[in-house]
């Protein structure tokens, strides 16, 4: 076990990438017990409680990742992840938002708000993040998916057509697009 901090947030960190999570786990809590503040090992205990669903504890570890550092994204995008994953969208919606304040181009931040908006039927946000997060990736299937569902919400005909083009451009033989394939083949067919 490295006796530096840092060093054991970094180990753990390699501990949980080869699936080893009990021994990550442990080595942030002994991190913890050198450095109690220590954001990156609050942050990486709190990705471990939301993978085991523990989403209480999860959300305390966010929590105290981000009082010891206000400015950590990481913790504050995983925060409202799990905010989405219980059904507090407002609380993610305050987040992401606070992410973005920081950081305009956090392509996680942009992506999940405008998912969040498109379920709460608010296309017009939607269009608007999801747009800049093409932008900055222009390859990204679910961008394009997302972009023509907002915009075949607000009657944007020809932007959602263009969008869903995309779409079936970048997703084209890609067996984990299947089945939105066929929902945009549908949409496609109620815009003309």
């Amino acid at each position: 076990m490295p006796k530096d901090v840092d060093a054991a947030i970094n180990y753990g960190f390699v501990l949980a990438k080869l699936g080893k999570f009990a021994q990550a786990r442990s080595t942030w809590e002994r991190a913890l017990k050198m450095s109690p503040d220590a954001p990156d090992a609050l942050n990486n205990l709190g990705v471990l409680h939301y993978n085991d669903k523990e989403y209480v504890k999860s959300v305390e570890k966010y929590e105290q990742a981000l009082k010891s550092n206000p400015d950590l994204i990481e913790a504050r995008n995983n925060l409202a992840a799990v905010y989405v994953s219980i059904g507090k969208l407002d609380r993610a919606i305050e987040h992401y938002q606070a992410v973005l304040a920081k950081n305009s181009s956090d392509r996680e931040a942009r992506v999940n708000l405008g998912s969040i908006y498109l379920t709460q039927g608010k296309p017009q946000p939607a269009v608007k993040l999801l747009s800049a997060a093409i932008a900055d990736d222009p390859d990204d299937p679910e961008l394009y998916f997302n972009l023509g569902i907002a915009n075949h919400m607000l009657g944007r005909k020809r932007a959602a057509l263009a969008a869903y083009k995309e779409f079936i451009k970048r997703a084209a033989g890609k067996l984990a697009w299947e089945q939105h394939m066929r929902q945009v083949e549908l949409a496609i067919l109620t815009l003309d």
